[in-house]
């Protein structure tokens, strides 16, 4: 009985390093595409094979709060397709939000069904670009932020 449970915790353990190792975390800040703003929220985004999660810090963009207010929401993506030298993820659920509300200049107050591309730049520079229309098809995607994110 012990051999067993040391084969299935061998195993768990083993599958946990496997996903970690096959995750890629960049960093960097985002924003409008074409506007000026006074936020760039900062971005943390992690890459899987068939998903992806990406974390905001930023200003609340609530008028109630004071102008230095921060917060942090998430967004979790499933893998949809490669087209050329892009990834296609598509968002899964709603933005995860804290209670302190949305993020300021972030896709988390964009439509169900948002869309995230990325594409590699260099071994250490990824360019990645949220649309925030919902279903858009990879044909027809219009990046509303963008950001060149780091290792």
């Amino acid at each position: 009985m012990r051999v067993v449970m040391l084969i299935v915790l061998t195993l768990g353990i083993a599958s946990q390093a496997a996903v970690a190792a096959e995750l890629s975390t960049w960093s960097g800040s985002i924003g409008l595409v074409g506007e000026r703003s006074r936020s760039h929220p900062s971005v943390k985004l992690a890459l899987g094979a068939s998903n992806a999660r990406a974390d905001f810090n930023g200003f609340t963009g609530a008028a109630h709060d004071p102008p230095t207010a921060k917060t942090t929401c998430w967004i979790g993506y499933r893998f949809l397709e490669k087209r050329g030298s892009w990834q296609y993820y598509r968002e899964l659920g709603r933005p995860h939000l804290t209670a302190a509300g949305y993020v300021e200049d972030s896709p988390c107050l964009g439509a169900n069904g948002q869309t995230l591309r990325v594409r590699m730049l260099s071994s250490r520079e990824l360019s990645a670009q949220f649309n925030t229309d919902p279903f858009v098809m990879p044909e027809e995607f219009r990046a509303s932020y963008a950001g060149r994110l780091h290792r």
